[in-house]
């Protein structure tokens, strides 16, 4: 899943730096996320195309699942998380908009987007080295080991 979200994130920010360099504009925003949409969604139907047809054919009625019980106390949580971020990391381009205008409040957003794709896919590449990582720490050998960011791995002392 880790390498899924390095390609998803790959791919956006392709498409936001060609949109950016052939004009798309604002259009740029959800032509990215149209990506990592319809890459995540051809990556799930190839790898877990058994799954999605014993979905398909699996009786509703059968056993014994409650939503209420079992999803909505975890669910109504991240719903509410979600939203608190989401409204948390795009309030600043109302604010920019009311107070300098939509001049500013434009280039405020674009370069926002920008960085909010660097940082999605930085977060992805360290995603995939959390398991190396993890092998490396002080608990699973008794001592740290030096440059723990490096890709490759580092030698001991």
């Amino acid at each position: 899943m880790a390498r899924l979200g390095v390609v998803a994130a790959v791919a956006s920010g392709a498409v936001t730096w060609a949109g950016f360099a052939l004009g798309a504009g604002l259009f740029v925003v959800p032509l990215a996320a149209l990506t990592v949409v319809s890459v995540s969604a051809a990556a799930l139907a190839a790898d877990y195309r058994p799954l999605f047809a014993d979905l398909l054919h699996a009786d509703a009625r059968a056993g014994d699942f409650s939503w209420r019980r079992e999803m909505w106390p975890l669910q109504w949580r991240m719903a509410l998380s979600w939203l608190a971020s989401y409204f948390s990391m795009r309030t600043f381009n109302l604010f920019l908009f009311d107070f300098e205008g939509a001049e500013a409040a434009a280039r405020f957003g674009m370069s926002w987007s920008l960085a909010l794709q660097l940082s999605t896919t930085t977060l992805a590449w360290i995603n995939t080295r959390i398991r190396r990582w993890r092998r490396t720490s002080p608990g699973a050998t008794g001592r740290p080991r030096p440059a723990l960011l490096a890709p490759w791995p580092s030698r001991p002392p």
